[in-house]
């Protein structure tokens, strides 16, 4: 038979089942309190640009595609100076891919503008490489939408 135990102490699986619910509490809030970057940042340039891409839609009555790019371009441009900004102080940054991916997802002009006039990832190739592609990607895209006959 098992050993007699006091009658206050609780049973060791129940004093194992109290460490691992505190464990597994304390992690899921600490998952909880610490978001990612990633997609942080991530879901607030997509807002921003559906955002812009619908109002410039409705309002100014402009082709879906044409607005697409001047709506992600802006807010291409405005990362790349927050990030700017980000990068002189210790405050978290923009992760790269997020801005990559607004590149490439049309933002492109605003890639450039924002390398060139915050002189921001001008000596990482990749974002020189990123911009390249998007560029020719969006103007054959363009090119597609747009030919005659």
């Amino acid at each position: 038979m098992g050993h007699p135990r006091e009658p206050d102490q609780p049973h060791r699986s129940q004093q194992a089942n109290r460490r691992n619910q505190s464990r597994f509490s304390d992690r899921s809030l600490s998952r909880f309190n610490r978001r990612s970057p990633y997609s942080y940042f991530g879901i607030i340039a997509t807002a921003f640009s559906l955002l812009l891409v619908l109002l410039l839609v409705v309002v100014t009555n402009l082709n879906w595609y044409i607005a697409w790019i001047i709506g992600c371009s802006i807010v291409t441009f405005f990362f790349y100076g927050f990030d700017k900004r980000r990068s002189k102080s210790s405050d978290e940054r923009v992760p790269e891919i997020v801005l990559h991916i607004l590149s490439l997802s049309g933002g492109f002009p605003g890639g450039w503008a924002g390398r060139a006039y915050f002189r921001h990832k001008t000596l990482h190739t990749s974002f020189l490489i990123i911009l390249i592609i998007s560029t020719v990607l969006h103007l054959g895209i363009a090119f597609w939408l747009f030919r005659t006959g």
